[in-house]
């Protein structure tokens, strides 16, 4: 998946400032862009999937500690319901990529 930052995003009030957030966001973002052509339990899977790739790699990048599925599922769990919700959710796991 390609996470080419768009003049949209750089444009966005929600997209986190610095990395790794910025990088998790911005490949949430890219995802949830083709929602409109999945049923729900397919557009979260592939979000979900998504944000899992961009957190793997963040994480090498940044040599923080990669997230699990799991670890992305709950913080995707975390961030429901927030009116930065994307925010909210690539926050959630840079803050545990750097949790030891």
């Amino acid at each position: 998946m390609s996470t080419e930052v768009g003049l949209d995003m750089l444009n966005d009030f929600f997209r986190p400032a610095m990395e790794p957030a910025q990088s998790i966001y911005d490949a949430f973002v890219l995802a949830s862009s083709t929602r409109h052509k999945k049923d729900m339990k397919d557009w979260l899977h592939y979000e979900r999937v998504a944000v899992l790739q961009a957190s793997t790699k963040a994480a090498v990048t940044h040599r923080l500690r990669a997230p699990t599925l799991t670890d992305v599922e709950n913080a995707e769990q975390i961030a429901r319901g927030h009116c930065d919700y994307g925010a909210k959710w690539a926050r959630t796991i840079a803050n545990m990529m750097r949790a030891t």
